[in-house]
């Protein structure tokens, strides 16, 4: 595999931070032993290989029940999320939003739980149909729980001084944008990022999955019609996690009425991001590929 053979050899310099630092944010845990017993909606073939990876997550709402639905999309709970476009009043806030918990697919077909939110905005849709749903699929923020977007303070920012962890949405403003111009937003926090497990990152087959099951379960939670439009949107990691969700909807996810996807920057060819990425800030980037291809 030419891409994981080139992060090896990129230098020691750079690896040295690779697995201790994010570009947005870091975040650490401290899990506990565990078995595929009790790693509900955890790969199994993760678990198999590391018995801590389905630890219960430090905040209850990520940690899946011992049983998840088996159909992607699935919700499995929600939970009133106060944010900032809210401000001070939350009933008379421009958008609702609320986390949401749902089943997504892992590379290898087994069910995982997966997690993210939904804006729902107060004001009408004044455009012709049902109100358009944009799915957005996060730029690079981190590869620890704490950097999951849902998990950030008033879903904007947020830091854990006992951890030493920082978490920027620093993407919010076009969530609120959006909201505020009538449209539902759904965001995905990605699989493994917030729950249990490994984030993938760039792995283009499970980020697909995770952005296609965040429209279905935002739909579901919203109580639109699954035909209702939906839209996706994504830059850099989300660019390459919403051209893989346009290559894959198809067949994935049939029944989903796409209108449109916007796929900025994403990084398609892995090894020329690996040369322009080494020796720089942006180097953090290969650690989180790097474990995620080994996850």
């Amino acid at each position: 595999m030419t891409f994981t053979h080139r992060l090896f050899t990129a230098g020691l310099s750079t690896l040295s931070v690779l697995a201790l630092s994010t570009t947005f944010a870091t975040a650490t845990a401290v899990a506990s032993p565990t078995t595929t017993d009790t790693a509900p909606g955890v790969p199994p073939s993760l678990a198999a290989t590391d018995p801590t990876i389905g630890a219960p997550a430090d905040d209850p709402f990520y940690t899946p029940p011992a049983s998840i639905p088996a159909a992607p999309g699935s919700l499995i709970r929600d939970q009133f999320a106060p944010h900032l476009l809210a401000g001070f009043d939350q009933e008379d806030a421009p958008a609702r939003a609320d986390k949401i918990l749902y089943t997504s697919t892992a590379q290898d077909g087994s069910p995982v739980a997966t997690s993210g939110f939904v804006m729902e905005p107060a004001r009408p849709w004044t455009g012709e149909g049902p109100t358009p749903t944009i799915v957005f699929a996060p730029g690079t923020r981190g590869a620890g729980d704490y950097c999951a977007p849902s998990r950030a303070g008033n879903l904007f920012a947020s830091t854990d001084m006992a951890a030493g962890s920082i978490n920027v949405n620093y993407e919010y403003p076009f969530y609120a944008m959006a909201s505020a111009a009538g449209y539902r937003v759904v965001v995905t926090d990605y699989i493994g990022l917030g729950t249990p497990g490994q984030h993938t990152y760039v792995n283009h087959t499970e980020e697909a999955h995770a952005v296609l099951d965040a429209a279905r379960a935002g739909l579901a939670f919203a109580g639109a019609a699954a035909d209702s439009p939906v839209a996706l949107f994504g830059y850099s990691q989300g660019g390459g996690a919403t051209a893989g969700a346009a290559e894959l909807a198809a067949s994935y996810a049939p029944e989903l009425n796409f209108k449109g996807v916007f796929a900025g920057a994403p990084p398609a060819n892995l090894q020329d991001v690996t040369d322009t990425v080494d020796g720089s800030m942006g180097g953090n980037v290969l650690g989180f590929a790097l474990n995620g291809a080994i996850a």
